[in-house]
């Protein structure tokens, strides 16, 4: 998570391990897992590139796309990154 943390500064916000809903927590018959590798964010940086997952196994960061609404904003000053959110496979809740 640090190497993520280190590439991307603005995009981690510490929050509050107690906090009730987290997102990326899975459970399976009742009891809480590991992120599936199938599910979870995928991020792309171009067109060519092929998507990558995020993995981001620290509950104590939370995580949010907030790149379109700057695109927007700056007339494509800058450009969001192109993502995908993927579920998990067979009887894996979240």
């Amino acid at each position: 998570m640090q190497n993520l943390e280190r590439q991307f500064p603005s995009a981690f916000i510490k929050i509050n391990a107690d906090f009730p809903n987290l997102p990326g927590v899975y459970f399976a018959k009742g009891e809480q897992i590991q992120e599936p590798m199938e599910a979870g964010l995928f991020v792309r940086t171009s067109e060519e590139a092929p998507f990558k997952k995020v993995v981001s196994d620290d509950l104590d960061v939370m995580m949010f796309q907030v790149g379109e609404f700057g695109q927007l904003v700056k007339d494509d000053g800058i450009r969001a990154t192109e993502h995908r959110v993927h579920k998990a496979l067979g009887a894996i809740e979240r």
